[in-house]
């Protein structure tokens, strides 16, 4: 996968990722993807550099609806069967996660995090007094998808409507929230104004990076007790890897309200039912 790194952010890259660990599984085939952003986040090892293909097997549509996993992978099983020894696949490949919960378990195995990542996280919190194994994480994702118009999946929620959220289900009204959005500093405002305390990753570490950032969000994400996600893979993805989290809620559309989901029984994304 010659695309990996470069076709989507951080959460598409997770589900082309986990892609080619199904494909592996299921052909017993080499995998190849260039050096990426999860290599640092997780303990993965770098594959030799991609080889240029004998075929290209494009995935590209951004259909959630329609997408069907077992299709895709027998197109592949096909190309290799013809005789092409080499097979560069690209996409997006964001199935219906019930369709991939047979591989749940190679998910969380593919995708575990490096060293003491963690252990750190959890300690920065612990310095200043918030509990993560029993805290609620929000993410709302604002700055780049402001600029669609009326798209089908690149929308954003309300705030009034994530505020409520927050308060019907926090059990503590006093207790701050961690907030991972690429907007942080003026979502954190909107939601000060409708009394609602934050945290992120600059109160945990100082002088991080956007790397360190996203990583600090993503394994909060992944920990959190109850989670409310935006319509974005990145936190959806992490989603996926909690196993601690009693609640999770995701914005049923741009004005509407908050809804419960099963990550691993739904739709990565949802369509604007507005569009």
């Amino acid at each position: 996968m010659d695309t990996l790194g470069k076709n989507g952010r951080f959460g598409n890259q997770i589900f082309q990722f986990f892609f080619l660990q199904i494909v592996k599984k299921r052909t017993q085939c080499e995998i190849r993807f260039p050096n990426w952003i999860g290599v640092e986040f997780f303990e993965i090892e770098q594959s030799p550099p991609p080889i240029i293909p004998g075929v290209r097997a494009a995935f590209e549509m951004l259909n959630l609806e329609d997408c069907e996993l077992n299709g895709d992978l027998m197109r592949i099983e096909l190309l290799i069967k013809t005789g092409f020894d080499v097979v560069d696949i690209s996409g997006y490949f964001q199935y219906h996660t019930l369709g991939l919960l047979p591989y749940k378990n190679l998910f969380l195995s593919a995708l575990s995090f490096r060293g003491t990542l963690v252990s750190e996280v959890q300690g920065a919190c612990e310095r200043i007094g918030f509990n993560l194994n029993d805290s609620m994480a929000v993410h709302f994702r604002a700055g780049d998808f402001l600029q669609y118009q009326n798209h089908p999946y690149f929308w954003v929620p309300s705030i009034s409507r994530l505020a409520a959220a927050i308060k019907l289900r926090s059990p503590n009204s006093d207790a701050p929230v961690y907030l991972a959005s690429d907007n942080v500093s003026e979502i954190s405002k909107e939601l000060e104004s409708h009394g609602i305390k934050t945290i992120t990753a600059h109160h945990l570490f100082k002088d991080l990076n956007e790397v360190e950032s996203l990583c600090i969000d993503f394994i909060v994400i992944s920990i959190a007790r109850k989670l409310i996600i935006s319509n974005s893979t990145f936190s959806y993805s992490a989603a996926m890897l909690n196993n601690n989290a009693d609640l999770f809620l995701r914005p049923e559309s741009p004005d509407g309200e908050y809804i419960k989901f099963e990550p691993w029984n739904d739709y990565v994304m949802l369509k604007n039912i507005n569009y």
